[in-house]
């Protein structure tokens, strides 16, 4: 069983039933499915390889789900990082577990100039359409 295999079947089985609730935000899972096969198509055309690590900073939210699932959906690795360590924590990290891509939610879009420099020859690539940044090692 893959981590994608609880989205499928809950797909399978109940497709209009509520799958997260996020202040305002009522998303089924006919919808999550559909985001997160589409995040991770464009992961997949834009950015990783099978068996990549991507590193995620970002807050809980339904959106934290679904780039969560769209990273192995699109066959990579899933690096969660701790939203209460410094940029110096941060970026051993980065390095530590050689992630090569890093997504960042709006919170935390004022650090990622700092990882960038800092960590292993990171660069900040925009990616139209998705209110996150995506940086990778180059």
């Amino acid at each position: 069983m893959n981590a994608t295999y609880g989205i499928k079947h809950a797909l399978q089985i109940n497709p209009n039933g509520i799958a997260t609730i996020f202040g305002d935000r009522v998303r089924t899972w006919k919808e999550v499915y559909e985001r997160v096969t589409r995040f991770a198509g464009g992961l997949r055309d834009r950015c990783i390889q099978n068996g990549e690590r991507v590193a995620i900073l970002a807050l809980n939210s339904d959106r934290y789900l679904e780039y969560f699932f769209s990273v192995p959906w699109a066959g990579g690795i899933v690096v969660p990082l701790n939203i209460r360590l410094a940029a110096a924590e941060l970026i051993y990290l980065l390095n530590d577990s050689e992630a090569t891509m890093l997504i960042v939610d709006d919170a935390f879009k004022s650090m990622l100039p700092e990882l960038i420099r800092r960590a292993r020859g990171w660069f900040n690539e925009q990616r139209a359409g998705h209110s996150h940044g995506c940086a990778r090692i180059h």
